[in-house]
């Protein structure tokens, strides 16, 4: 008996309902970008690389991409970052060439090509794949707020179009299904068109908020990118910046890590104010016998001139007799005197990460260590982190802060466990790392950093004598508590900081008592 071979059916096509649901599911923003059709601009296949790479990172370009499951969108997406880095001159297609429904996608184009504020934009972030994609994605999704762009593309429906009639011209066999379909495409095809002249409708009508999402966009992409470029700073990774405590990465790691890492970042920015502050106030502190006026003298201190002295140089005749004092010795002038100088030994920072700490009062804390890892490096200082709760459940040492490693920063960072609060255990292990035999850790300014107050004040009593027996200094912030009596006495200088300080993240308080170590 000869056997029939089965037929294969004909190709089952979608639904013409189900296109969109299916389009949309299967939708990747960064595939789009990278291998999408050119629509108003002819797109290098570097510019789409490095489009496609900065979205696939996630970040603000990633997020604008996706505002929109839509290849029209995404490919206005990969022009506007195209532009933007400018590394070669766009060349536009030409629009006999473009495909269908573009037509929306160059009115923004012109629009945001018109605005002052885009052009200085594409000046920054020209040539530079990390600056663009910031610049890109903040812009771009302000803008995507104001425009609803096509959800179908009329070329593709075009392309299926021709191609099943291209069946039909060169003598194929057509099927019912394929007649079906291509009745549907006919009805999908009138469809798009008129939703991409809806499209242009809607940007032409709505030109003015346009234009002011674009400002908006670019003024967010500025913010942006300087917040950005001050965390970089803050970790010493940027050029030029003047840090000592420098985190020894390139600053597209450093970039790319932040990116990814939001409490990193905001600890980052906080803390290149701390260290801003702590330099500032290493600068100006006081030498010892230069703090306290006291007196008048004689002497030939030019900047501790009397006025009446001073007065002298009006004349030539009495600038020759304030010439004789000075070789003299003999000129009035003020005299000074200061604290009592003391050697500067390594620093210990006692951390409370208590839940009361969460958020907040925990970043502001991390970002203090910066601030102290930033004297650290200039003094040469090693800098000792203590992390407690109810115990102590993490230390970081850093021998040398003019070194940091990426990784161990954000790890210290990161650390929190929220637990109870036990102060005395904290300060003990500081005491305990004060009198190893071996290690730099003599005479230490110890720093407690807490909002709370625990029970345990005998042991907190006998850390601190342990603390003091080694030469050290103790130092206490409270947030939003002051301290008990017996570590407000012990304490070089005690500072309590309420709630809303932290918020605003203070630096001149911290800075006028802890920074001045």
């Amino acid at each position: 008996m000869r056997q029939t071979r089965p037929t294969t059916p004909p190709p089952a096509f979608p639904s013409e309902l189900a296109d969109l649901a299916v389009r949309e599911s299967m939708f990747d923003g960064p595939r789009e970008v990278k291998t999408g059709r050119d629509q108003t601009a002819v797109v290098s296949r570097w510019d789409r690389f490095l489009a496609a790479s900065e979205a696939a990172d996630g970040g603000s370009y990633r997020e604008a991409v996706d505002k929109h499951k839509s290849g029209a969108w995404a490919g206005f997406c990969r022009e506007m970052f195209s532009s933007l880095y400018g590394a070669t001159d766009t060349k536009h297609v030409e629009p006999a060439d473009r495909p269908h429904g573009a037509d929306w996608v160059e009115k923004l184009h012109d629009a945001a090509d018109a605005l002052p504020e885009y052009r200085g934009l594409k000046e920054r972030a020209r040539r530079d794949a990390w600056a663009t994609g910031i610049a890109a994605g903040e812009a771009l999704k302000v803008l995507a707020d104001q425009v609803q762009p096509p959800t179908q593309d009329p070329q593709t429906i075009q392309d299926e179009l021709d191609f099943i009639k291209s069946l039909m011209t060169e003598g194929g066999k057509t099927s019912p299904t394929h007649m079906r379909r291509m009745a549907a495409l006919q009805r999908q095809l009138q469809a798009a068109k008129e939703e991409v002249g809806a499209a242009v409708s809607r940007v032409a009508a709505r030109m003015p908020t346009v234009r002011s999402a674009i400002r908006k966009g670019c003024l967010a992409a500025n913010e942006a990118i300087d917040e950005m470029e001050g965390a970089v700073s803050a970790l010493g990774a940027g050029e030029g910046t003047g840090i000592k405590s420098a985190t020894k990465v390139p600053p597209k790691v450093l970039r790319d890590t932040l990116m990814k890492n939001s409490k990193l970042r905001r600890i980052a920015k906080l803390a290149g104010r701390m260290k801003a502050a702590a330099i500032q106030k290493q600068r100006t502190k006081a030498r010892p016998g230069a703090e306290e006026l006291c007196d008048v003298t004689a002497g030939n201190n030019l900047q501790r001139l009397l006025p009446v002295e001073l007065g002298n140089l009006a004349d030539e005749d009495t600038e020759a007799l304030l010439v004789r004092r000075l070789h003299e010795n003999s000129a009035m002038v003020y005299e000074l005197r200061g604290k009592e100088h003391r050697s500067e030994g390594p620093i210990i920072l006692v951390v409370d990460e208590s839940g009361s700490m969460q958020g907040a009062p925990d970043e502001w804390s991390k970002a203090v260590m910066f601030g102290l890892m930033e004297i650290g490096a200039r003094q040469k200082r090693p800098v000792y982190l203590v992390h407690f709760d109810g115990r102590v459940t993490r230390t970081d040492e850093f021998l040398n802060p003019a070194e940091l490693t990426l990784k161990a920063i954000e790890d210290c960072v990161m650390h929190f466990t929220g637990g109870g609060t036990s102060i005395g255990a904290a300060l003990a292990h500081a005491a305990d790392v004060m009198h190893k035999n071996e290690g730099p850790w003599k005479r230490a300014d110890v720093i407690l950093i807490t909002d709370g107050i625990s029970g345990d004040y005998d042991q907190q009593k006998a850390a601190l004598k342990r603390i003091k027996d080694r030469g050290g200094h103790f130092y206490y912030v409270g947030i939003g508590c002051t301290p008990p009596d017996h570590l407000e006495e012990e304490a070089d200088e005690s500072l309590v900081l309420g709630r809303e300080d932290i918020k605003k993240g203070d630096t001149a308080k911290v800075s006028s008592a802890v920074f001045s170590i």
